[in-house]
């Protein structure tokens, strides 16, 4: 709100000359006096000094901050000035020009009053100390005394005028600045609210990253606009490019592949700080690895970075100087804090769900994730007719090689045979170990028949393997597989894995190194001594 502007001064120059205006012979008296006070300087000058010594900047303003003849010369002024008659042409930009002056280093209007009334007395005094010693009339004493204050007053009301419509103005002005300044930051941060709420549930990295790209288009419009991800701790990869308002691939310059090697060379990603340049022109600013070369304009770079950890950044580019406010910079930052945050989570969720779905050993999917696959497998079977293979696999004399070897060479045979298991079934299959050294693998659109075949191809390629311990002692690696199908040998999935055990329990027996595919009628009475039950038995 600003404040009433009807003050006790609020006079024009022009109103206050008008108002205050000499005759003929006033001027002529205030010639006169004029004469006189300029010819008792140095007593004005020690008079209006201590007067105005007790007042801040009282001196200054005046111009009697120096030494020497530098005070002296200040009052001459001020004094040749103003007793002299009013001249509109030259005093008021005069005035104009000491009130704003005034008004820019901060001196009050009481202040101004206060240092026009001690130029007054110290001249009425040394008028006075005239007339006491013969040099004026007693009449003439008192006409020069109130032309001078009458003088006076026409100078201290038109530069009161003119500092308080300054001071005014200034106020307005800021309190303008500062309202647009607050909208400003308010539409600002109202789209760091906007953005929190688009990636707090988000659980695809590249979803939050165009997400986060939406938002910095919509609210800052960069010319140009590119997203840095670092992966793994090393690599850099650019998900997002936009050009004037487009999605593009505008392909890596010299600097971008340095930076895709070597990503500290980007100082914002070094030091975890927001790196602006308001104009590129001036090179002693403008970083030599930029990417994307840029010729005019102005650019930051902004760390997606909490604490000391960064996992990239972004770089907006305007094709104009000075283009990016202090609020801009300031928002930009705490998006970058926001999604740092926000993708820090959704890895430490991603590796946490990893971790628990994966054996640590071998890579492949745990006991528990096969599980959870096997339960969603079949109600795809239920909703369509299809086909699904089951594969048990168990190293032959596992226990053995433990015992023999040590439980260094079992876990090298265990990461070889994860490995062989890996590469001999398709992209669409899935192989798992759930336990010790036994594995399980379920082919899609396999029939038993088919499976047996995968099955035998495993085997022969496991034996294929001689392996060697630490002692130099080398040894062949053997491998036996039981196969059942769905919906072959049993209507569930849950059976079928139960039906493959049995088959794979048949093969041990027959001498192992060799696959088996369920047979109900020799593999019934395994069945029926194990006592599998109707539930899964992995």
């Amino acid at each position: 709100m600003v404040p009433s502007t009807n003050t006790p001064h609020e006079l024009t120059a022009s109103q206050a000359a008008k108002l205050f205006r000499l005759s003929s012979t006033e001027i002529a008296t205030l010639d006169k006096a004029r004469g006189l006070l300029l010819g008792s300087i140095e007593h004005l000058v020690t008079r209006i000094s201590s007067r105005l010594s007790m007042l801040p900047d009282g001196t200054s303003m005046l111009g009697m901050n120096g030494r020497g003849g530098r005070g002296r010369r200040g009052i001459r002024r001020w004094v040749d000035w103003a007793l002299r008659p009013w001249n509109p042409e030259i005093r008021e930009p005069r005035l104009k020009h000491l009130g704003i002056l005034g008004a820019k280093i901060g001196i009050s209007a009481a202040h101004i009053a206060a240092v026009f009334s001690s130029l007054q007395e110290a001249s009425l005094e040394v008028l006075d100390s005239k007339r006491k010693s013969g040099e004026l009339e007693s009449e003439a004493f008192h006409l020069l005394a109130k032309v001078v204050r009458k003088r006076l007053a026409t100078e201290q009301l038109g530069l009161l005028s003119v500092h308080s419509d300054h001071r005014r103005r200034r106020l307005q002005a800021h309190i303008a600045e500062r309202e647009r300044k607050l909208q400003h930051r308010a539409v600002r941060l109202s789209s760091t609210v906007s953005l929190s709420q688009a990636i707090a549930d988000e659980i695809d990295e590249s979803t939050m990253i165009r997400t986060l790209a939406r938002h910095v288009m919509n609210t800052f419009a960069p010319d140009y606009l590119a997203i840095h991800i670092i992966e793994g701790g090393d690599l850099v990869e650019t998900p997002v490019t936009i050009v004037d308002g487009e999605v593009v691939d505008c392909g890596d310059d010299a600097p971008m592949q340095a930076l895709r090697k070597d990503w500290s060379l980007c100082r914002a990603a070094r030091t975890g700080r927001l790196f602006h340049v308001a104009d590129v022109s001036n090179p002693l600013i403008k970083c030599e690895h930029q990417a994307c070369e840029q010729s005019s304009g102005s650019y930051c770079c902004v760390p997606l970075a909490g604490g000391t950890e960064v996992l990239g950044w972004m770089h907006l580019r305007r094709n104009v100087p000075h283009a990016f406010s202090e609020e801009d910079l300031e928002v930009l930052s705490i998006y970058g804090q926001m999604v740092q945050t926000a993708l820090r989570s959704l890895r430490l969720l991603k590796e946490n769900r990893h971790q628990a779905a994966t054996d640590p050993l071998t890579g492949l999917d745990n006991r528990r994730c096969f599980e959870t696959m096997l339960t969603r497998e079949q109600r795809v079977l239920e909703r369509r007719d299809g086909r699904v293979c089951v594969l048990m696999a168990d190293v032959d004399r596992f226990k053995e090689v433990n015992d023999t070897l040590g439980h260094e060479v079992g876990d090298q045979i265990l990461k070889a045979l994860a490995d062989t298991l890996r590469n001999s079934i398709r992209q669409s299959d899935e192989v798992a170990r759930i336990g010790g050294d036994e594995f399980v693998l379920l082919l899609r659109d396999c029939d038993g028949d088919n499976g047996l075949k995968v099955a035998e191809k495993i085997t022969r390629e496991v034996g294929q393997k001689r392996l060697r311990s630490p002692t130099g002692k080398e040894f062949q690696l053997a491998l036996s597989l039981g196969v059942a199908a769905c919906p072959q040998h049993a209507q569930t999935l849950a059976e079928t894995v139960t039906l493959a055990d049995a088959a794979l329990l048949r093969a041990k027996n027959s001498g192992r190194n060799q696959s088996a595919l369920f047979n109900p009628e020799i593999d019934s009475e395994v069945l029926a001594t194990r006592s599998y039950g109707s539930g899964i038995m992995l």
